[in-house]
């Protein structure tokens, strides 16, 4: 007697909603590395200076804000990768035990200038931030 699977099995719609969800996921993702890549790629034959990953960022942001692109073209994977950034930054601390004399002598300097630092990004951002909220309440 022969039994065809095919027939006899049913896949959970639960388990078809997240393999799409998934797919989905890992498209927008690929779609994110190509804009980089496209940035870098432009960064390394015209010599502006300006890395290539901000390059291809800047790109997404312009397309984006133009309504080029739609943003549910890249938003869940995007949201993914901010997610999980914490694990982009492991390889670095990693690194930076490494250099322990290094630590021990320049800390106190190390931290003051991530703290100051630090400190100036987000005062920047904010600033840009509420300037940009303001001038779109205005529209």
């Amino acid at each position: 007697m022969k039994i065809d699977c095919m027939k006899t099995a049913t896949v959970p719609p639960v388990f078809l909603a997240k393999a799409k969800m998934l797919l989905k996921i890992v498209a927008q993702i690929s779609f994110l590395v190509v804009i980089a890549w496209l940035g870098n790629l432009i960064s390394r034959n015209i010599a502006w200076g300006i890395p290539g990953n901000i390059l291809g960022i800047v790109f997404l942001f312009i397309a984006l804000e133009l309504r080029i692109l739609p943003l549910s073209w890249v938003e869940s994977g995007a949201s993914l990768l901010i997610a999980e950034l914490v694990l982009f930054f492991i390889p670095s601390a990693v690194a930076v035990i490494q250099f322990e004399p290094l630590l021990k002598q320049n800390g106190l300097a190390f931290f003051l200038v991530i703290t100051i630092s630090t400190l100036g990004v987000m005062l920047v951002v904010g600033t840009i931030t509420e300037t940009l909220m303001r001038y779109r309440e205005k529209r």
